[in-house]
């Protein structure tokens, strides 16, 4: 698997990690997949839905949806093992700032609560 993933993690890279590793996702194991009300209000959890299954059609190309933060790493940590590049997840801190689109105030429109 020479391929560098730099985009979003697709249903069909996740599918091929499925594939070969046998790995269980949590939606798979019970764990609820959440989608918007019907007022679009809130998430409300589905057990209906799965990684396979979202809700909406996907194809291989398309983000893959459903999946835990325990899911993610487990592709991370695969897919490091397969390229010999090491792959994570970023950090609270990581996201965060990448979030704020790089600003260093408290918050992404300043300092003032």
């Amino acid at each position: 698997m020479g391929e560098r993933v730099e985009t979003e993690l697709t249903l069909g890279h996740y599918r091929r990690f499925i594939e070969e590793t046998g790995y269980r996702s949590e939606t798979d194991s019970g764990l609820s997949c959440r989608k918007p009300d019907r007022d679009w209000q809130r998430l409300v959890e589905d057990k209906s839905l799965t990684w396979e299954h979202p809700g909406y059609e996907a194809t291989d190309r398309h983000p893959v949806a459903c999946v835990s933060w325990s899911d993610a790493g487990a592709y991370a940590d695969w897919l490091s093992e397969q390229t010999g590049h090491r792959y994570r997840l970023p950090t609270e801190l990581e996201w965060e700032y990448a979030a704020r689109a790089g600003t260093t105030s408290s918050r992404f429109w300043g300092d003032d609560p």
